[in-house]
């Protein structure tokens, strides 16, 4: 039996045993259907009831089972991915010949794993985002528009690109805290060299954002970190920018200090030990207080430089006259010169600047003779030489004397100086020309023209030595003529034989007969 047929006999059985119970009370007709009535209304209601609550059950498993079919293909979307066939099972059957239940069943199999791809996609998505938010934050750059949904679209292509983003802004990361970091040290840096304490809130932030392995203490700005937005970047730039100004400033101070210094130390003839006292005093690296020190040195000086500036030019004038010497200065353009003509009376701080700048020409034009001066120098050490090796072998004896190593050795010095003559003229005559061409004006050399001295010596010995053969030739020409006659009879009495050493000069000979005749 059925629960439907059971319903309806129980229905049947319990109206029976009613109306038995009825006709042994008596109730009349009337009172038996109205508690009929009473009792239907009452089944009904019931019945209702429950069909109203089955019928929305049915409607739950209806709007679950849409609800699983409209998340599938919204996932599918999302995924960008083609959604299954939600109208036929995996056996091709339609899925709708199934009950409630076991549809609702199937569409959740169905989703299940869809959703977990789909959850997979949005967490690994959510957690890029987090971190793009972060490192925006962190580097003060805008978030972007494009980024800011990760909800309707999860698809892979949208991963990878959501992923190759958040790439290139970590990138930007590591180079900023790079830039951060080097800009930082930099700043610490120059601050230590110059002695420089934090005088701002930058300041304070620049001291205290790196560890001891410089690191960075900390991604986000903070009373004792700077941060790393671009902000933080552009002022470190902007500090170390100020920075590097005050030291470039310091250091060229410092430079026409040290050069004042120098010249007044050397002006005023300060001991060395003075000197070295000061240099002592000084701190080391570009301090305020090395500037200041060097500062109050420089003004102490000057002081005591207008009072010795008359000894001070008495000297500059000693070396001036000195180095016109040296230079063979005409007289015309010594005349030229008026500031050596301001008495005492003029002695000021412009008239020894004009002394110590005429100073400072003479000193160049005489480095400038340098060159010609060794060419001339070593001629006229040639020259000498020449001079001194003809009187010396004007002794025939004198390598049978004791020392005649060093005799020999001494000529053999002498020779080769002498040898160098041509090649030293020729130089000089270059080097004096090239001077003479670019200074305008003739090069003297102990009172007179170099080159003129030079060639006239030069001159002379060869006509020297052309004397000299000439003068050889006539004797030997008399001595001829002589022989030819014959002997007085008292010297052929007393002849004997000629050493052979005497008639075969030795090769020394020779070649010291050569040497004189250059």
């Amino acid at each position: 039996m059925t629960p439907k047929d059971r319903c309806i006999n129980m229905f049947a059985d319990k109206v029976a045993k009613l109306w038995d119970v009825w006709e042994e009370v008596g109730f009349s007709q009337n009172e038996r259907d109205a508690q009929l009535h009473q009792m239907l209304d009452e089944w009904h209601r019931v019945g209702e009831e429950k069909v109203s609550d089955e019928m929305a059950v049915r409607d739950t498993f209806k709007s679950s089972i849409q609800e699983n079919k409209d998340k599938i293909v919204e996932w599918a979307k999302r995924l960008n991915e083609t959604p299954p066939d939600l109208v036929k099972d995996e056996d091709g059957q339609d899925v709708a010949r199934l009950a409630l239940t076991e549809q609702l069943l199937y569409y959740e199999n169905l989703g299940e794993q869809i959703e977990k791809k789909h959850a997979a996609q949005s967490r690994r998505i959510q957690e890029l985002r987090d971190e793009l938010a972060t490192l925006c934050e962190e580097l003060e750059a805008e978030f972007g528009v494009e980024w800011r949904d990760i909800t309707s679209d999860l698809s892979e292509t949208r991963l990878a690109a959501y992923e190759a983003h958040v790439e290139t802004i970590r990138q930007a990361k590591t180079k900023r805290i790079e830039e951060v970091v080097s800009f930082l040290l930099k700043c610490k840096d120059l601050m230590a060299e110059m002695s420089i304490s934090p005088a701002s809130p930058l300041d304070n932030q620049i001291m205290g954002s790196l560890t001891r392995e410089n690191t960075l203490a900390s991604m986000r700005a903070s009373g004792s970190c700077v941060g790393i937005t671009a902000t933080a970047l552009s002022s470190l730039m902007q500090r170390a920018t100020e920075l590097s100004d005050l030291r470039k400033e310091r250091v060229d101070e410092l430079i026409q200090i040290g050069d004042k210094l120098a010249a007044l130390w050397s002006l005023l003839q300060v001991e060395e030990e003075e000197t070295k006292a000061f240099e002592a005093s000084l701190t080391s690296g570009l301090t305020q207080e090395n500037i200041d020190r060097g500062r109050a040195e420089v003004a102490k000086l000057e002081k005591l430089k207008i009072e010795k500036i008359k000894d001070i030019i008495v000297q500059k004038r000693n070396d001036i006259q000195r180095l016109w010497e040296d230079t063979s200065t005409p007289e015309a353009m010594r005349s030229q010169f008026t500031p050596m003509l301001v008495d005492e009376s003029g002695f000021t701080d412009e008239l020894l600047e004009q002394h110590e700048k005429e100073i400072e020409i003479l000193t160049a034009r005489f480095e400038t003779m340098q060159p010609a001066i060794k060419f001339i120098s070593k001629f006229h050490d040639a020259h000498a030489a020449r001079h001194e090796l003809e009187e010396i072998q004007k002794d025939s004896k004198r390598f049978s004397r004791r020392g005649s190593a060093n005799t020999l050795k001494r000529e053999e010095q002498m020779a080769k100086q002498i040898k160098a003559i041509p090649k030293l003229i020729e130089s000089a005559r270059k080097t004096i020309g090239e001077w003479e061409a670019t200074q305008k004006l003739d090069f003297m050399y102990k009172g007179e023209k170099a080159l003129d001295g030079i060639l006239e010596r030069e001159e002379q010995w060869k006509r020297r030595k052309e004397q000299q053969a000439a003068d050889r030739k006539k004797e030997k020409e008399e001595a001829a003529a002589t022989s030819s006659r014959g002997p007085p009879p008292s010297m052929a009495l007393h002849r004997s034989a000629t050493p052979k050493s005497a008639r075969r000069p030795s090769k020394l000979a020779a070649n010291q007969e050569n040497s004189q005749s250059n």
